[in-house]
């Protein structure tokens, strides 16, 4: 053990061991000699120090690479392994590591990795030196070390794609600078590298095609640009960006070069081979339009942060900078029209509060205010008319050279102008906080921005066109963090309403898109739900609150991870604290009709009617019959308030969104909560049986009904017929709404807890049900106990 209170280590004049990362971790000693450990264990431990840099705690590497261990096995295992690389971290100036009772880290100045000499040709300019390093067959960080443990796991997926990006910026600044000096040859074989990283990358492509043009290749700037387009077209369903194609069609078009004296280096295959890549981390780039500022003056909202005045790129906001602005100009609109003046001289004001009210970095400049109107990047104006007893009005959000990036329509009848303006002023919030609000992902074109905004328009409501629009701003923006983290969270969605085979290739997706995310930005919440939802059934109930709970930790005011923190708390019959949080997601995105929805339900489930109507008459009214809200507020009334009000919203059930074999369902069972006459009842109770038939398919939610319906016994004997698989979503919170409290009492509720692992979950969360809290006929948490101890 070397003894050091810095934790810096001492300095080594020169590196006493050589590493190589990329492909199968080796080490080298300085006489020549491979020294590399045959432990996985001792690999992962030295690489992790390696690529960490800093003295890490113990506790943090017994948890890293023993994570299914307790934690005195896992301190005992480490111990062991330290012993075992006695020869790493003995002697004055060869040890690698160093550790004391708290902490292990790397000696400074011991070792230098590929990945070092790397970043020091890509500031001496060597660019040849650097071909040699990477080799024909760039690989991937660490290939051997996969398997160590889960968690080490995790860690490497996220290593990998910031080590990859790093390696590309170098490779593709040298590839640069080499056909700056006119060194085709290099440049080729570097642009091939990027390639054979990842098939897609159009930088890369661009690169190998002008280096294939200098030598006088025209065959291969053609064959390079088909092998792109096809990758795109196999991998994402995509066309090479208009830069590339121009690229391509002005090099084909142009004289061909004079081929150099020397001959080109050779061409790597456009492939790797290992299998360890992330999907998610496809690099693009995409071309800049210089844009001046626009001109206008009215009422302005303002953003803090600065817009980049000489750079024609979107620039979000950081702290401690200067303000940015949107401008809200009055609503065009005829003489004479006196309705449509009355929402114009409102709609200013309605937006500045919401925007203002919702986002603690937006602050409100007079409408006289000249000096910071002329400063505006981006402005929102439109027009209103009223004709034939209907107000009409269209909002267009425009950027530089009034360039159209979102627009949208509105119509309702004239005596609804402020529910029109309140809806219009919602609509035009949302997507201004969603895409101009407090995250930064850097810098965006006028596409990816339209794409960008498109995405968030229908992140309400469509999540597959969001999905396909987000794909489209990150192929454009690599680097785009937050893209990368409503993409996976986008994609997670989509999967929660897919089949079976569609949701687990979905959700794999969506994982590798969160971790692309956080390996851009550890701190972007939408990421962390994405990881959560891609756990389902109560089985993965405390992996993903522990996920939920570091995105709450980055993000507080984050919405989708509050609402989601509520519905697994509602799984598990903790509605109170479910509500609290519900309430929390809709005041920090109260233009979400998915989160006002979610509360309406929740709050009837927790026996807050009164509640639960007021939200819902609010929702109605800001997102006009929305099929979100209309659905959950058909639940609530059917299952728990007041069933009249079910049938009333039942006679569309289009708009609710239910089939047709469903809606007669739902109307016999309702007229049976309306009038519980026995031939009624059994009408009920034969009409729900029947539709669950299919036991793969039934789930809770006909038992639920049956409960309701007081048909205990009913109930019972159709949830012994039903699969209950623990890995997939079972909606285990209606089990605990008040109009279910008779199927709770009964003794048989506890076996039935037992099997959907509910108790599992109390037991070891040390946190109960609601309803136990309640006059019971019985003791809760003892009948709990017993039943788990008899089943469990």
């Amino acid at each position: 053990m070397v003894d050091q209170d810095s934790g810096a280590g001492s300095v080594c004049e020169v590196p006493s061991y050589d590493i190589r990362l990329f492909g199968t971790f080796t080490i080298v000693a300085a006489n020549g000699e491979p020294v590399t450990p045959g432990a996985r264990k001792a690999r992962a431990l030295l690489a992790y120090l390696i690529l960490t840099g800093e003295p890490v705690p113990r506790e943090w590497i017994a948890a890293l690479l023993w994570s299914d261990r307790g934690d005195e096995q896992a301190r005992a295992s480490l111990r062991q392994t330290l012993y075992e690389m006695r020869a790493f971290v003995s002697g004055e100036c060869p040890p690698m590591a160093a550790f004391d009772r708290t902490r292990i880290w790397l000696v400074a100045g011991s070792v230098m990795t590929d990945l070092d000499r790397m970043r020091l040709l890509g500031t001496t300019g060597e660019a040849s030196a650097l071909v040699a390093i990477v080799g024909d067959q760039p690989r991937d960080l660490l290939i051997d070390l996969d398997g160590v443990d889960a968690a080490f796991d995790d860690w490497l997926v996220v290593e990998r794609v910031r080590r990859r990006d790093e390696r590309r910026r170098i490779l593709l600044a040298m590839g640069e600078r080499a056909l700056a000096g006119s060194d085709a040859a290099v440049a080729l074989h570097l642009g091939n590298c990027l390639l054979a990283i990842d098939p897609i990358d159009e930088a890369g492509a661009r690169l190998a095609m002008t280096a294939h043009h200098r030598s006088g290749d025209r065959d291969g700037t053609r064959q390079t640009f088909a092998r792109l387009e096809m990758a795109l077209r196999d991998d994402i369903g995509m066309a090479p960006s208009e830069e590339t194609v121009a690229m391509h069609r002005d090099l084909m078009s142009a004289p061909p070069a004079r081929p150099p004296d020397k001959p080109a280096a050779p061409s790597s295959r456009h492939s790797v081979d290992d299998v360890t890549g992330v999907e998610a981390a496809r690099k693009f780039t995409a071309p800049a339009a210089r844009r001046p500022y626009l001109r206008r003056a009215t009422v302005a909202v303002t953003v803090a942060g600065v817009i980049a005045a000489a750079v024609g790129l979107w620039v979000w906001p950081s702290s401690g900078a200067e303000q940015r602005m949107l401008l809200v100009e009055p609503l065009r609109v005829a003489p004479g029209d006196g309705t449509a003046q009355t929402l114009k001289e409102g709609l200013s004001t309605d937006l500045a509060r919401m925007i203002v009210g919702n986002d603690a970095t937006l602050t409100v400049v007079d409408a006289g205010d000249q000096q910071s109107a002329t400063r505006t990047r981006f402005a929102v104006f439109g027009n209103a008319q009223s004709s034939n007893g209907v107000l009409h009005a269209n909002i267009k959000l425009v950027g530089d050279h009034d360039a159209i990036l979102w627009s949208n329509s509105f119509s309702r009848p004239i005596g609804d102008v402020d529910a029109l303006r309140e809806q219009m002023a919602a609509a035009v919030a949302d997507v201004t906080l969603c895409a101009l609000g407090r995250h930064d992902p850097g810098a965006l074109d006028l596409e990816t921005m339209r794409l960008f905004l498109g995405a968030c328009e229908q992140k309400h409501g469509d999540w597959e066109v969001s999905v396909k629009l987000l794909k489209q701003a990150v192929t454009r923006k690599p680097d785009f963090a937050h893209g990368w983290a409503m993409l996976a969270a986008a994609t997670a969605s989509v999967a929660d309403e897919s089949d079976d085979a569609m949701a687990a290739k979905l959700r794999e997706q969506a994982g590798l898109y969160a971790t692309r995310a956080l390996a851009l930005n550890r701190n972007e919440p939408e990421a962390y739900y994405a990881r959560a939802e891609i756990l389902p059934g109560l089985v993965n109930w405390h992996r993903r609150m522990q996920i939920l709970a570091a995105g709450h930790a980055v993000d507080p005011t984050n919405s989708v991870v509050n609402s989601t923190i509520a519905g697994n708390l509602a799984l598990v019959g903790r509605l109170h604290e479910a509500v609290d949080y519900a309430r929390s997601a809709v005041q920090f995105d109260p233009f979400n009709p998915r989160e006002l929805a979610w509360l309406v339900e929740l709050l009837a489930d927790d026996g807050q009617l009164y509640a639960s109507a007021a939200v819902a008459q609010q929702a109605g009214q800001r997102f006009p019959l929305n099929r979100f809200i209309l659905r959950s507020e058909f639940i609530a009334a059917a299952l728990v308030g007041d069933p009249r009000r079910a049938r009333a919203l039942l006679a569309d059930e289009l708009s609710l969104g239910l089939e047709m074999d469903s809606a007669a369902n739902w109307n016999q069972f309702i007229a049976a909560r309306i009038d519980p006459a026995p031939a009624r009842l059994d009408d009920a109770v034969r009409s729900i049986v029947a539709s669950a038939s299919d036991p793969q398919h039934g789930g809770l939610g006909s038992v639920v009904k049956l409960g309701v319906l007081q048909q205990v016994a009913a109930g019972y004997e159709l949830i012994a017929r039903t699969s209950l698989d623990s890995h997939t979503e079972v909606d285990t919170d209606q089990l605990f709404i008040p109009t279910m409290a008779a199927f709770r009492a009964d003794p048989r509720f506890m076996d039935l807890a037992v099997r959907v692992k509910l108790v599992a979950i109390w037991l070891e969360s040390g946190h109960w049900p609601d309803f136990c809290d309640r006059s019971l006929s019985y003791d809760c948490r003892m009948a709990a106990q017993k039943a788990f101890a008899h089943g469990g």
